[in-house]
């Protein structure tokens, strides 16, 4: 089904996926950590702590859709 280049970039995506994962929770850690500080400086820095988040969390939901149009390709073939 998959030949060796294509499992080696599963491989790669699945690492990738994990390492997102990581991130985010130490962002949302971060993120709780300076709120509850409520000072102006860490709200502000807690809200680009949430872009940030967000944005990972969309390149997650971009390699998601990915691998599924690459599961609808594989079983039309």
């Amino acid at each position: 089904m998959y030949n060796e280049r294509e499992r080696e970039a599963v491989q790669e995506i699945v690492g990738l996926e994990t390492r997102m994962e990581e991130i985010i929770c130490m962002l949302n850690n971060d993120i709780e950590e300076l709120e509850t500080q409520s000072t102006r400086n860490t709200c502000n820095f807690a809200r680009v702590l949430r872009a940030s988040r967000n944005k990972i969390i969309e390149g997650m939901q971009f390699i998601e859709r990915a691998k599924l149009q690459r599961i609808i390709k594989v079983e039309e073939e």
